[in-house]
């Protein structure tokens, strides 16, 4: 129940950075924090509440913060549950190369996958991010 409640925070805040709203955004994610990442590798938030708070520390200038929490969720997910880690690495490949420091392995190793994956749609929201 817990999980769902997450999920529902984590498109509820998308949501709200999208229609611009920072505050209402700001205290569902104080409201709603992400689960430390863990070791061994579990999955341990919605992907949706893992793009959210990245999303938001972003758009707050904190673009090495966002990059973090991508790094840590991307670690703790890619072996596990694959579609949920293309995700995360489509958006840490965005803002990787906002912040001058694209991670080009990265997006073709995911580009790869999500061909493997049958995604082609999804393999090629990657193109722009390899060489």
């Amino acid at each position: 129940a817990r999980r769902h409640v997450l999920r529902l925070a984590g498109l509820e805040g998308r949501t709200l950075l999208e229609l611009g709203q920072m505050r209402n955004a700001a205290m569902l994610a104080e409201a709603n924090p992400l689960p430390a990442a863990t070791r061994p590798p579990q999955p341990s938030a919605p992907a949706d509440l893992v793009l959210f708070q990245a999303r938001l520390a972003s758009r707050n200038g904190d673009l090495p913060g966002a990059l973090v929490v991508l790094e840590q969720h991307l670690a703790s997910t890619e072996s596990l549950r694959p579609v949920r880690w293309l995700r995360i690495a489509l958006e840490y490949a965005r803002l990787a190369r906002r912040s001058k420091r694209p991670y080009e392995e990265l997006a073709e190793r995911a580009r790869a996958l999500a061909d493997a994956l049958g995604l082609h749609g999804l393999a090629h929201e990657f193109l722009p991010f390899v060489k």
